[in-house]
């Protein structure tokens, strides 16, 4: 499986990452050209890929973890209570502001994919500059009866099918 991820994921080195955020639970990451799409759900802005991230990550530098997954379940606002904390608002959660914040911070100069590294178990490890590295390393086990997403990389407005990777190991969906 490392060597079919690194193959599919290869053309996005070079390119750079230039929005991030999230959809309830779920990563996104804009890499590539800028480009208008006008879809069903009106009009957004779409890179030349977009990658999904279903599965625990962590954007890191040498000595720090700079924004992860777990951040989700983190309040923005330091008075809110644990308890009552809904995640599920747009910008209420610790992960929110840490995206928002690289967002900013590299709004003149977006990161660039310099390499992919792949493992056998659906992980990857992309290295970028402003010496970034993002980590996504699956942490679901198949079973017979479920199976679960891990990551996809897609080409939004395109017919080119989305690589996908989760329990079942790798498939080429095509969008219904």
């Amino acid at each position: 499986m490392k060597a079919e991820i690194e193959q599919a994921l290869a053309p996005i080195v070079g390119l750079p990452i230039w929005a991030a955020g999230r959809e309830v639970d779920l990563l996104w990451l804009q890499l590539g050209a800028r480009r208008r799409l006008s879809d069903d759900g009106g009009e957004r802005e779409v890179g030349t890929y977009t990658l999904l991230i279903a599965c625990p990550w962590r954007l890191v530098t040498a000595d720090r973890i700079v924004v992860g997954s777990g951040d989700l379940l983190t309040p923005a606002d330091p008075d809110e209570e644990i308890e009552t904390f809904d995640w599920d608002i747009a910008g209420a959660s610790w992960l929110d502001v840490r995206l928002a914040e690289l967002t900013v911070a590299h709004e003149s100069d977006p990161p660039v994919v310099l390499a992919v590294a792949a493992d056998d178990l659906g992980g990857i490890r992309l290295s970028l500059t402003a010496e970034l590295v993002l980590e996504l390393f699956p942490t679901s086990t198949p079973t017979g009866h479920v199976s679960t997403e891990f990551w996809r990389l897609v080409q939004p407005g395109t017919d080119a099918p989305s690589f996908v990777v989760g329990t079942f190991g790798t498939e080429a969906e095509r969008e219904s």
